[in-house]
């Protein structure tokens, strides 16, 4: 049975999300539920795992709109961007509690730390001296026992069931549920094990395919997912991580320059679902490394304005995954990856959904810090790696004596977050850059101190 959940649409405006009080816990270690060699894969790309979660504290309090929300982060967050955020943006910050990955994971086991009751009994309280009883809930990144646990143990609800949050994440089942519904998929053969690869490359090799990718049905930022050259790459072995929830996804890797593509572009709609109904809020191009990492967003996509049938179509295939969302029993924001490719024959464009994200996703709270800063403005986030030692005052000081610095009123780059060493410098940057010129001062304003990711 179809959802009729109502889906509507809120472009530019900041949209009427929940008037709760949330305990979040933004850290990466939960990311894949038990998987934790793949989460240690992802760690390796995106840096320091402990430090991933501060990119949430200048946006916490705009997805969840009580008062006294508590965000529980691995390590304390950059005293230099906290200053800028309370300071120049005059953003209302969350109220931060810390919990490294090793108290987390033992809550609920027999060997509990004494630290993490320390830091449980202190979260009861936090949450019994604020906000409004019956309005306080528990939600991370995905749903698994350990938050469960740590809701059951505050009293409070989670914001989605466990259920609902994994198969809200799982790529296959979404392609099943497109595929068995009528629409268009792309061509798709499953291996159980990396034996079977060959034999699924073979497949695709005899539809016209000269590169496949292989998709576990768990992924994030390009982790769980590897492009093969069909006829070259036979022998490659996959992590056994890509096989953990079982068969991988191996699909036609959709090429311009091959069976009459002349383009291929990937945007991503942003929604937010709840019980009563649905909103879609923005539309963003992700920008993609060749190793199919993500690197960054930007919104409007450049090509949108001049395809408004594509738009549509973007929102009719949404609105399908949001209601089986629904149906599975998730709340909360989230994303979905499409693949629009352009046909050298002019006819109109095919549109395929890639992939479904059933969480806070890279491009949620750059969209919404973006409409509550600068109403209507162009934006760009983009991963950085920086590499000559600076700190994290002296990046943002260099930046407000360029002028490049984001203040209200004024285009310009807002640091997001750091990923850096216990002690050091950061090696990688968050960075978002707001108004017409803001892409341009990602690729030129940081200087030779930086490489763009991708």
């Amino acid at each position: 049975m179809t959802s009729s959940l109502e889906i509507s649409e809120c472009f530019g405006l900041m949209p009427a999300f929940w008037e709760r009080q949330v305990v979040f816990f933004a850290n990466l270690y939960e990311i894949f539920y038990e998987n934790r060699e793949k989460t240690e894969a992802l760690a390796g790309e995106v840096g320091p795992s402990r430090s991933y979660g501060g990119r949430f504290l200048p946006a916490l309090n705009l997805l969840y709109r009580g008062s006294g929300n508590l965000l529980v982060l691995e390590e304390a967050p950059s005293e230099a961007l906290c200053a800028y955020f309370e300071g120049d943006l005059e953003l209302s910050l969350p109220d931060v509690t810390l919990m490294p990955a090793q108290d987390y994971r033992s809550v609920g086991d027999p060997d509990e730390t004494e630290t993490a009751r320390i830091i449980l009994s202190r979260l009861k309280q936090f949450v019994g001296h604020t906000g409004t009883p019956g309005n306080q809930w528990v939600d991370g990144f995905v749903t698994e026992p350990v938050l469960l646990e740590i809701a059951h143990r505050l009293g409070l609800p989670a914001t989605t069931t466990q259920e609902g949050s994994r198969r809200g994440n799982n790529k296959l089942l979404i392609f099943e549920h497109y595929r068995d519904s009528g629409w268009p998929v792309i061509p798709t053969e499953l291996a159980e094990s990396p034996s079977a690869v060959a034999r699924c490359l073979d497949t695709l090799g005899r539809q016209g395919f000269t590169h496949a990718v292989v998709k576990s049905q768990m992924g994030a930022s390009g982790i769980g997912l590897q492009k093969l050259r069909v006829q070259l790459d036979r022998e490659v072995m996959l992590p056994a991580y890509f096989f953990t929830e079982g068969p991988v996804m191996v699909q036609g890797w959709l090429q311009p320059g091959e069976r009459g593509i002349s383009e291929t572009r990937s945007p991503s709609v942003q929604f937010f679902v709840s019980d009563e109904r649905a909103i879609v809020f923005d539309i963003t191009e992700q920008l993609l490394t060749g190793k199919i990492l993500h690197a960054g967003n930007q919104a409007p996509p450049p090509y949108l304005a001049a395809a408004p049938q594509l738009r549509e179509v973007l929102i009719e295939q949404s609105g399908i995954a949001i209601r089986w969302l629904h149906e599975q029993g998730y709340r909360g924001f989230g994303g979905l990856d499409f693949i629009v490719v352009e046909h050298r024959d002019g006819s109109a464009p095919d549109v395929y959904l890639s992939e479904i994200n059933a969480r806070v996703t890279a491009a949620t709270y750059p969209s919404l810090l973006v409409r509550h800063l600068h109403p209507g403005a162009r934006w760009t986030l983009r991963n950085i790696d920086l590499f000559d030692g600076e700190g994290e005052l002296e990046i943002l000081e260099r930046l407000r004596r360029g002028g490049h610095l984001f203040l209200p009123g004024k285009p310009g780059i807002i640091p997001l977050n750091f990923s850096a060493p216990v002690g050091g410098a950061p090696g990688k940057g968050q960075f978002l850059g707001v108004g017409e010129a803001g892409r341009w001062l990602l690729e030129n304003a940081l200087g030779r101190s930086a490489v763009l990711r991708g």
